[in-house]
């Protein structure tokens, strides 16, 4: 399906997968059914890309990610780190408190973007393999942990 062409209902415009007027995940959410319903492996999963080995595409979510290529084990340790940066940043926003200047913008930032890219984890598998991302991941959170034991 996602190799063949269609025409778009505008002329000068060619679709390369079909659409579905009644779904908006661009087909993500039956892809992590599929996933989950095809693995075979619960325990220790199929490794890297085993998303890939099993429907040939892209699983689209952190967590079904780290369940099809790592199993269990990798999907409650990926929860494990998605809970501590979650409590992380609401720590350092809401019970440190800290102050709005600029000598904490790189902590700021830094919250933003693990908020950010955990969030984006629902649609993308970025932490979850080794990328840009995940190096930015990483550097946040050393920034926010050294910030975190300061004072």
């Amino acid at each position: 399906a996602w190799t063949q062409m269609e025409k778009n209902s505008e002329p000068g415009y060619t679709v390369i997968r079909p659409t579905d007027k009644t779904s908006f995940t661009s087909y993500r959410y039956s892809n992590w059914k599929k996933l989950i319903l095809k693995s075979k492996k619960p325990i220790i999963g199929y490794g890297p890309l085993g998303d890939r080995y099993l429907i040939e595409e892209n699983s689209h979510n952190t967590l079904i990610y780290s369940y099809v290529s790592g199993g269990i084990v990798s999907t409650i340790l990926m929860l494990i780190i998605i809970i501590r940066y979650t409590y992380l940043c609401l720590f350092l926003t809401f019970i440190k408190k800290i102050p709005l200047q600029k000598k904490n913008i790189f902590v700021f930032s830094s919250i933003f973007t693990i908020s950010f890219l955990l969030f984006r984890g629902i649609g993308e598998i970025g932490i979850a393999v080794f990328s840009i991302d995940l190096l930015v991941f990483l550097s946040c959170i050393a920034i926010c942990e050294k910030f975190k034991i300061q004072k």
